[in-house]
């Protein structure tokens, strides 16, 4: 028969713990997703008492630590409703293994306060249920990875309340809150499960962010749906659309080949390399060197020209992207140290972060008030806000040695021999998939 650890160790692989939403207050919103969640494809020391904890951070069972992984799942920062997918609401100032998922996932992705990943073709969520977010037919939150009802999965977006995903050949599901048209449906409904929403081609990319959408299709054109208030739409137009409708890139700027959303902007990366942006640009998030009201339509970032951008992220009012030689640059709102360049101001054109200029970086991710670089290494790199502990570090103390204005090394990760592959910000949590070595 089955003994007592054995039936506790099933009952904890499988329980979905639930807790009632009680709280419908506005949460500034993450919108970072990762560039390899976008593309669908793919320091310094710390002090003695950092490493010791960073020691304990995936359990303290030898056997548990270093026993053979595939891929591994770490989580760290707000567990605000469960956004960690560890069975507490807690934070985690140091990385945590979301144990009850699979080994073979393939991404990771973050909203608000909750987290999506594709784990060989099925897609789970977990954390705040409000609005349907999570696809699983409730409003629940939940405090573990739960599987949703949705196969050959390749792609997820999870925006701050609504989410999108791309299913076998480039077909898309979307599903979580509606009120913009940023479902993309043809009403402002909200749906708890994932619907079907179709295009004239398939779907090869796509993102979604505040309360709009982006998706590109297999011949490179970009589609937008959503809140249109602040021109994060790029139609020209301040209108709000209940449906997919094309952007009309400016001439000779060729097929479309990434998409970010903002919180209420877009950024934009073409094959050729260049990056034009669109919406509000109160905070510099635009990179035009203006800190103007908005921009309706694509406007190309000139400081990136002939850079060859190959990665790009966005976050609530911040951006980033990574040249193909390795150089990451940062712009827009920088009050909490997020854009890693030393100071904590606002900056409406790109800035190359020099403290990692000597390094190559790989992709990067932004959250709403931190950025997380991943090198070609696996190394983790971390900036911003740290209040929470979402950059990995130990911190947990509110003092300005918090708000980490240059990157530092999430050493816990290297301790443990664990090669970084992708990271994703949430609004104020952060996962990372990798493997240990």
């Amino acid at each position: 028969g089955i003994g007592f650890r054995q039936l506790g160790q099933i009952f904890r692989k499988r329980v979905m713990l639930y807790t009632q939403q009680t709280s419908g207050s506005y949460h500034r919103v993450l919108l970072g997703v990762s560039a390899s969640a976008v593309f669908c494809s793919m320091g310094a020391g710390v002090a003695l008492a950092e490493h010791k904890a960073a020691e304990d951070a995936l359990g303290r069972d030898s056997k548990e630590q270093h026993r053979p992984l595939s891929h591994l799942v770490l989580c760290w920062g707000g567990g605000l409703s469960g956004a960690l997918g560890i069975g507490e609401t807690r934070n985690s100032a140091t990385p945590k293994h979301v144990e009850t998922l699979p080994k073979d996932v393939t991404q990771v992705d973050c909203g608000d306060s909750w987290s999506a990943c594709i784990a060989g073709d099925s897609l789970y969520t977990w954390g705040k249920g409000q609005d349907g977010r999570l696809g699983l037919g409730e409003t629940l939150d939940v405090l573990y990875p739960q599987k949703v009802n949705l196969e050959g999965v390749t792609c997820v977006s999870a925006g701050h309340r609504h989410a999108a995903a791309i299913v076998g050949g480039g077909d898309v599901f979307v599903w979580g809150r509606g009120f913009s048209g940023q479902l993309g449906l043809g009403t402002n409904k909200s749906h708890f499960t994932p619907q079907p929403l179709s295009f004239p081609m398939p779907v090869k990319a796509l993102s979604c962010g505040g309360s709009h959408s982006l998706f590109i299709t297999e011949d490179g054109r970009l589609y937008a749906t959503g809140r249109g208030k602040e021109g994060q739409l790029g139609t020209g137009s301040q209108e709000s659309v209940l449906s997919p409708v094309e952007v009309q890139m400016p001439e000779g700027s060729g097929r479309v080949k990434a998409a970010e959303c903002g919180k209420d902007f877009s950024v934009i990366a073409t094959e050729s390399g260049q990056v034009f942006t669109f919406g509000s640009d109160d905070y510099g998030q635009l990179g035009l060197g203006q800190f103007a009201r908005y921009a309706m339509t694509p406007k190309e970032v000139a400081v990136l020209a002939g850079k060859n951008v190959r990665s790009i992220a966005a976050g609530d009012y911040h951006a980033a992207a990574v040249t193909s030689d390795g150089k990451l640059y940062t712009w827009g709102y920088g009050r909490s140290g997020q854009l890693g360049n030393g100071n904590t101001v606002d900056v409406s054109l790109p800035v190359l972060v020099r403290e990692l200029q000597n390094l190559r970086v790989q992709s990067v991710a932004c959250g709403c008030d931190h950025t997380v670089a991943v090198l070609e290494s696996g190394e983790v790199f971390v900036m911003g806000r740290g209040r929470e502990g979402q950059l990995g570090r130990g911190d947990i103390v509110e003092s300005p040695a918090v708000y980490r204005s240059v990157p530092l090394q999430v050493t816990f990760l290297a301790q443990e021999r664990i090669r970084v592959q992708q990271v994703a910000c949430g609004t104020s949590h952060t996962l990372a998939r990798g493997v240990r070595t």
